[in-house]
């Protein structure tokens, strides 16, 4: 039906919706690179904040890891220091044949590492047991 219709109209008629269609198509056309465009402008955005977002995070834990270390190394220090110190307190009391002193000192050294390292022992076992709790009420 609308093939008889353009075919009724007169030429210039016909060539003139040609060209107001050609130009519809024109512009449609190019609103669809625009819109192209803005998507492509959107996806780039997005890759550059993703980027960003990941270097924050390898920032954040290699800062972590350092601090840890630091922290670690400053805590073996403290604990060398006074093994040395005691050592020396020992081999002064054993080398001045107080040998009394020597054993209350190992007693009470004793005593301490072992409540040092059952502390530490308890503290990962309580740790581990809330790790175990909040994983089993997810």
């Amino acid at each position: 039906m609308s093939g008889e219709k353009s075919e009724n109209l007169p030429a210039d008629e016909q060539q003139k919706m040609l060209q107001e269609f050609l130009e519809l198509q024109k512009q449609d056309i190019a609103v669809k690179q625009k819109e192209l465009e803005s998507r492509k402008d959107e996806i780039q955005s997005h890759e550059r904040i993703a980027l960003a977002t990941i270097e924050a995070q390898k920032q954040g834990e290699q800062q972590h890891g350092e601090i840890f270390k630091e922290v670690h190394k400053r805590r073996l220090n403290a604990v060398i220091a006074i093994s040395f110190l005691i050592a020396a307190v020992l081999i002064t009391a054993l080398w001045r044949d107080k040998d009394s002193v020597a054993i209350e000192i190992v007693k009470i050294g004793g005593a301490v590492a072992l409540g040092y390292f059952a502390g530490i022992n308890r503290g990962k076992a309580q740790t581990l047991e809330k790790q175990r709790r909040e994983k089993d009420s997810d």
